[in-house]
């Protein structure tokens, strides 16, 4: 910045963002931000249609803007809402890391070729870092692998490191009752 560059400021209004019943009124979602789940970002529309408003409240139960916060939802409501939007994001990065992997050629999408999907796995050459989470990312696209509620078997998947180890893990896991 130029030292004969000056900024002057008039003055300055400090005041507290809080939810008045107006802007409750136009309430959207509430999840939790951190962790701790001790801040929460709540979603309202009150500047619709010009898009949405995102405010931070501390979890406080004595603050007034947790308590008028929870007038229209509760703490079970928002522990869903944030299980789900970390779903959203989870689905929406390993779509873009398939995506990616493809584009790269690091995952084999050729379904017209089963000599060029075994030349794959058979490769003698052992898999990069990156095949191999590329794999598991599209392993884990398969709804019988995905839904499985075996741990034990998808954490042995995910820690697999040669493609044979992977297929025999997502086999063990696809081939389940």
């Amino acid at each position: 910045m130029s030292t004969d560059m000056k900024i002057n400021v008039a003055s300055v209004e400090h005041k507290e963002v809080g939810f008045g019943d107006e802007m409750l009124k136009h309430f959207i979602d509430a999840r939790f931000t951190n962790n701790d789940r001790n801040w929460i970002e709540v979603i309202t529309n009150e500047k619709a249609p010009n898009g949405y408003t995102s405010t931070h409240v501390e979890l406080d139960e004595n603050h007034h803007n947790f308590k008028a916060l929870m007038k229209v939802t509760d703490i079970e409501k928002i522990h869903e809402s944030t299980f789900r939007y970390n779903e959203e994001q989870r689905i929406e990065f390993e779509k873009v890391a398939l995506e990616i992997a493809k584009r790269e050629g690091l995952v084999q999408t050729d379904d017209t070729s089963p000599s060029r999907i075994l030349d794959f796995i058979f490769n003698p050459e052992e898999a990069t870092e990156d095949e191999m989470f590329a794999l598991k990312i599209a392993l884990f696209e398969i709804d019988k692998i995905k839904d499985s509620k075996n741990l034990d078997g998808k954490k042995a998947l995910r820690k697999c490191k040669t493609r044979i180890d992977l297929l025999k893990s997502a086999l063990n896991l696809y081939s389940e009752e």
